[in-house]
């Protein structure tokens, strides 16, 4: 199939080692990409790529990552979309305060366009084609779609000319996003959880064409399986990666890392300024620049608990996390507040306090056959970006 993949905002970043931590879904665009390339499906990128990410399209990373199949990757911002099979897109934030990020400058445009107006454009010549709506964060539907149809009477023709052309308004006017197919793929315990989630962005009457339900994936190029943690060696019992983000977060965060039972490391953003009772048994050494970074923290650890918004809790929604913990070579264990959470790393892994982590340590860590085990268990129950590809675009 011929497929057009975008992001809705925000800059398309392709090399996972330099890729900005702050612009989230780097590790989850790679992954989709790898695996309808690796299906044979012919894919082209119609949203703007950073160009200091374009040496990815000829294959080369400015670090350890295979690149190389990234040669068969198109990259046109003004394509014929009468040719196109399927639709990607990836949502970004849904505010035009971001749209700009960076100044971007086009080709296509000629100047400063928001990166909206690419996607504006492309989805005024796709009707008729189905549209992947890509599950970032808790709400699938991080997109303008409250605007992306007939405008209201309030935003009359006068109030149009008196704001600047690219104000969102303008950018839609006249869409109506109910002349697309919507496909809506989610990795939650279910899709009613995203969707009913999603009932902020006032939209009683959109129907999905098709809702698609799985697993995260896994990139064998870009969650690197790495050997099993070496239990003598192992510098932390517990290591975290992540910002703060939400209260609900730190607290969980808190819960199972404040703790004198074992020792942790937590990296991101803001951890040091939040207050800890057992300061000494934690390291919080600040916030990491780059994506490509992530795995070289959880080399350090034996495990880690995984833990995330109310929002991402409460649907169910597997995060990047998951993988990228059971392929670096320790155990994963789940916030028993994640919905649906045994589907990702066993009933036996998820935790209700210290004393079940501490019972997890104490069985798994006694012997490093015991580790290795469980680290093998949790890596079975990971699926491929590539084998969920059929799904997603079959049904």
């Amino acid at each position: 199939m011929k497929i057009a993949y975008m992001r809705s905002n925000q800059p398309t970043e392709l090399d996972y080692e330099i890729a900005s931590v702050n612009m989230l879904g780097t590790d989850i665009r790679l992954g989709v990409l790898e695996g309808l390339i690796e299906e044979g499906h012919q894919v082209t990128i119609t949203s703007y790529i950073p160009d200091k990410h374009r040496h990815a399209l000829r294959g080369e990373s400015l670090g350890n990552f295979d690149n190389k199949w990234m040669t068969l990757l198109k990259y046109d911002l003004n394509p014929d979309m009468s040719k196109f099979d399927y639709i990607f897109v990836e949502p970004a934030a849904a505010n035009a305060m971001y749209s700009y990020n960076s100044g971007v400058v086009t080709e296509f445009w000629g100047g400063l366009t928001p990166h909206f107006k690419q996607f504006a454009n492309i989805l005024e010549k796709s009707k008729g084609i189905p549209i992947v709506i890509i599950q970032h964060g808790p709400n699938s539907l991080e997109l303008p779609i409250g605007r992306m149809q007939s405008l209201p009477d309030k935003y009359g023709e006068e109030y149009l000319k008196s704001v600047s052309p690219n104000n969102m308004h303008n950018i839609f006017k006249g869409f109506d996003y109910r002349e697309h197919k919507w496909v809506l793929w989610t990795f939650a315990a279910s899709s009613e959880h995203v969707i009913k989630n999603s009932a902020n962005y006032h939209l009683p009457d959109l129907k999905f064409y098709r809702t698609v339900n799985t697993r995260l994936g896994y990139s064998p190029r870009y969650d690197k399986k790495f050997d099993v943690r070496q239990i003598k060696t192992a510098e932390y019992d517990l290591v975290f990666v992540g910002k703060v983000g939400t209260t609900f977060r730190g607290e969980r965060v808190q819960k199972f890392y404040d703790t004198s039972e074992y020792t942790s490391l937590v990296v991101g953003k803001d951890w040091d300024t939040l207050k800890w009772r057992h300061r000494d048994s934690i390291t919080i050494p600040g916030a990491d620049k780059h994506h490509g970074n992530v795995q070289s923290h959880y080399e350090k650890g034996l495990a880690c608990v995984i833990c995330v918004s109310k929002d991402l809790a409460t649907n169910g929604t597997e995060v990047t996390r998951v993988p990228q913990v059971i392929q670096s070579g320790c155990i994963a264990m789940c916030d028993n507040m994640i919905a649906g959470a045994d589907r990702m790393v066993g009933s036996e892994f998820i935790v209700h306090n210290t004393e079940d982590v501490c019972n997890i340590l104490d069985k798994y860590t006694i012997r490093q056959s015991k580790l290795n085990e469980v680290v093998e268990y949790q890596r079975g129950l990971l699926p491929t970006w590539q084998s969920l590809m059929s799904e997603v675009l079959n049904g």
